[in-house]
This record gives C-alpha cells, structure tokens and sequence, in this order.
C-alpha cells in the first residue's frame, strides 16, 4: 500500500526543484530521506551494540594494518634517500618488539630521541614528521612501520658499507 503524503518546502527549493524535475523522482528521494532519518534516529539496542563494537574492532584493526604499511613506505624512503649512516645505525638499534601499535607519543619519543640530538628543537621534530608522515593524524602503528621501513633498509645494506 501507497500513502501520499503532502511537505512543506521553501519557494526557493521549490523553484530549483521544478528545474530538474524532469530528471529527478522527488518521491524517491523523499523516501531515501525518510529511512535515512528513520535508521538515525532508532534506538541502538544491546544487541546491535554488540554489532557496533565488532565493527569499529574490525575498522580499527585495518586502520593499524594500514598506517603500519604507509610507515614502512615512508621510512623506506627516507632511510634510502635521505637518512645519513648514523641515522640507520641507531634506528636500527631500536627494538621494534617493545614499540605498540596504539601508544604515539611513545613511539615517537623513541624515534626523536634516537635521530635528534638529546633536546631537539620542536620545530625540527614537527618538519620532520610534517616532510615524513602522512599529516595530522599520523598514529602509532605509522612510527613503528616507519622505523620497520628504516631497519629493512639498513638491513639490505649495512653489510655494503
């Protein structure tokens, strides 16, 4: 069963809508709205809590896979293309088993101790994250990649040296 339903629109709105209104059924688009609101406004019940809190573990899960993977991209090139000889040695001295995937400031205060000198210049810290990472939101599992990168670098050529 169908049930028509009459809404208010501004005459502005109005006016845009009759413009296109050859190539747009307004009824469906009322109707991805109204489920839309619908879905928005339902109560979450336990059960779909439960539902929510495995998805977002899923997300955040593939969030840390992937900050990992752009990490070890960046610490590569870095270490391959800018990093000097001393770099690569005290990087590589870093224990990447004790680094966590969720704890930043720690990771990164390992990282900066080990390349700048005992008190670096925040400015310097922040050009070097800003020139290395991948902006505002770079985390935990980032660095540690990073230092990965770094150490599968020094890896392949320390022997060379």
């Amino acid at each position: 069963m169908i049930v028509r339903l009459s809404i208010s629109v501004p005459d502005e709105l109005k006016a845009k809508m009759d413009k296109i209104e050859s190539r747009v059924n307004w009824s469906s688009v009322a109707q991805t709205a109204f489920n839309k609101e619908i879905t928005l406004q339902k109560p979450i019940e336990a059960g779909d809590m439960d539902q929510v809190v495995e998805r977002l573990k899923a997300s955040k899960e593939e969030s840390i896979k992937n900050d990992f993977a752009e990490g070890i991209k960046y610490g590569a090139g870095w270490a391959a293309l800018t990093a000097s000889y001393e770099d690569l040695r005290e990087i590589d001295k870093i224990d990447v088993d004790n680094l966590c995937s969720v704890d930043k400031d720690r990771n990164l205060g390992i990282l900066v101790d080990t390349i700048f000198d005992p008190d670096p210049d925040r400015h310097d810290v922040e050009q070097f994250l800003s020139d290395h990472f991948s902006g505002e939101r770079t985390s935990a599992a980032e660095i540690k990649g990073f230092i990965v990168g770094v150490q599968a670098i020094w890896n392949e050529v320390a022997d060379k040296i």
